[in-house]
């Protein structure tokens, strides 16, 4: 069996290229199109809900302006960024595509991946803390289990 649509789920926090270099290699030896898609979770959004939220001489209306404001410019860069993970697909002769959102990124990836129709998930490995992941949980277990098909971790070298 084929993989001819390869949803990359990427995360904000990743650092370097591996696993674009890596998802692009797999998506060129397979003759697969890729779709990069970003999903901004709650513990993101909570970092800067902390960050609006320190600003005591606003009111809440001010306050609700401001941390809205920053969710929709952190939406955008986010949507610049895998635009630029899609031109370097173009680059190599890939067809790809991006999107990201706000939300559940475990059920977020396994939705998109449904309607969009993926062969295969690519994700990083996460580098939580065991505990915290014990505690909290983690992206990858859940979406290990509800998704629509295929799974693969990559480990950064």
């Amino acid at each position: 069996m084929g993989y001819r649509k390869v949803l990359v789920a990427v995360h904000v926090q990743d650092k370097g290229t591996a696993l674009l270099d890596e998802s692009l290699d797999l998506a060129a030896a397979l003759g697969a199109e890729v779709m990069f898609f970003c999903c901004i979770g709650q513990e993101t959004l909570t970092e800067a809900d902390d960050r609006v939220a320190t600003v005591s001489e606003l009111d809440m209306q001010d306050s609700q302006r401001a941390h809205d404001r920053q969710r929709q410019d952190q939406l955008t860069h986010v949507h610049s960024w895998l635009q630029s993970m899609v031109k370097v697909a173009a680059d190599r002769g890939i067809t790809a595509e991006a999107d990201a959102e706000e939300g559940e990124p475990a059920r977020s990836i396994c939705s998109l991946a449904s309607h969009w129709g993926a062969d295969l998930i690519v994700v990083g490995h996460s580098s939580r803390h065991p505990l915290k992941a014990l505690l909290i949980g983690n992206t990858n277990v859940r979406m290990l289990r509800e998704a629509p098909c295929a799974v693969l971790v990559m480990k950064n070298r």
